[in-house]
């Protein structure tokens, strides 16, 4: 028999089906996807998950049984910390990648909305450079760098309601900030300062870098 969705789960279900509709950045991305040989099926493309580790909201998983990045999870665990790449096989996930939300973490739909831009950023990146290795840090802070700058999560309105109020340079902070943990996630990461110098030697270039958009698209 099979279990009854929890009601974190049943929520996030209906936030996906409103995405569908709803979201022009979503469409776009997923258009962009289309356009350059990477199709998906949008629902099978975004997973709904109870996480059980604290902070995560999401993750992209290349669910390929093979590593080709890590964030130092075991594979059966298709989320981590602060919207990392997620790699490995997990029998529950289509085989193809997917966008994971964390449906007990994710606290309303304009976070939901945040956290697919997010994870479909590193999609797009994964399918611009078929052959991109996420393992390489600097890689890693670069595609993090762009998913915390295009997606929203930067925003002066959701920074605040983390606490974070910056009415000078507050994006490029929290950009650095955000990107920061994702990379130190990564296994090949020793720690925080290693973790600071990859984002700092790739951010003149990589946050300045609004592909596919032609600007950047919530300022």
């Amino acid at each position: 028999m099979p279990e009854t969705p929890s009601a974190c789960q049943t929520l996030c279900q209906s936030w996906k089906e409103k995405l569908s509709y709803r979201s022009k950045t979503v469409e776009f991305l997923l258009n962009n996807l289309e356009e350059n040989g990477c199709t998906f099926n949008y629902f099978d493309l975004i997973q709904c998950r109870e996480c059980t580790r604290l902070g995560m909201g999401g993750g992209f998983a290349l669910n390929t049984g093979s590593v080709s990045a890590s964030s130092g999870l075991p594979k059966s665990d298709p989320t981590t910390n602060s919207s990392p790449l997620v790699f490995g096989g997990d029998p529950s996930l289509p085989p193809s990648p997917s966008v994971v939300v964390c449906s007990n973490r994710v606290r309303d739909y304009a976070e939901f909305e945040q956290t697919v831009t997010h994870e479909l950023i590193h999609a797009v990146d994964q399918c611009r450079v078929k052959d991109a290795d996420f393992r390489n840090l600097q890689k890693h802070a670069c595609t993090e760098v762009r998913a915390s700058n295009l997606s929203g999560e930067c925003g002066m309105g959701t920074e605040a309601m983390r606490g974070n109020v910056n009415f000078k340079g507050g994006q490029i902070t929290c950009v650095k900030r955000r990107a920061g943990l994702s990379v130190k996630a990564n296994t090949n990461c020793k720690d925080g300062e290693t973790a600071r110098e990859a984002v700092e030697g790739v951010f003149g270039v990589c946050y300045k870098d609004t592909y596919p958009f032609m600007r950047h698209p919530k300022l």
